[in-house]
């Protein structure tokens, strides 16, 4: 897989915005999605600017139909959490997906049998 740009965290929300539409979204329909999504009063041409930068990464699209200009997400939002996961991966636990789960585990506090059957993942894991 081809690896992703990173997006920034305004970024990411408009992409979930485009991501959880049933449809191909105008700006005037993503402007009160964020607002009530996130709580953000953000002007036409700001959501315009992130909208032309989520074009630039190549993870969202636009077209022309009549007068109007209808927004979509061309990268799915399972292959962008794929390709951050690997990336964290990859920075944070120097590769090693048993590395990501230890430190994940150490967050938690787990049973003795969440435990046990992590520990099994995780051997079936070195085989």
């Amino acid at each position: 897989m081809e690896e992703l740009h990173e997006l920034t965290k305004s970024e990411l929300e408009i992409m979930k915005i485009l991501w959880q539409a049933d449809h191909d979204l105008l700006l005037s329909e993503i402007l009160p999605l964020i607002e009530e999504k996130y709580n953000k009063r953000w002007k036409r041409q700001t959501v315009s600017t992130f909208l032309s930068h989520l074009i630039e990464k190549g993870v969202a699209d636009s077209y022309r139909k009549g007068r109007y200009f209808y927004y979509r997400a061309i990268v799915t939002e399972d292959s962008y959490k794929l390709n951050e996961i690997n990336n964290t991966v990859n920075f944070w636990c120097n590769g090693s997906v048993k590395n990501l789960i230890s430190a994940l585990c150490d967050q938690e506090k787990l049973s003795l049998s969440q435990s046990e059957k992590i520990e099994r993942i995780l051997d079936e894991l070195d085989n």
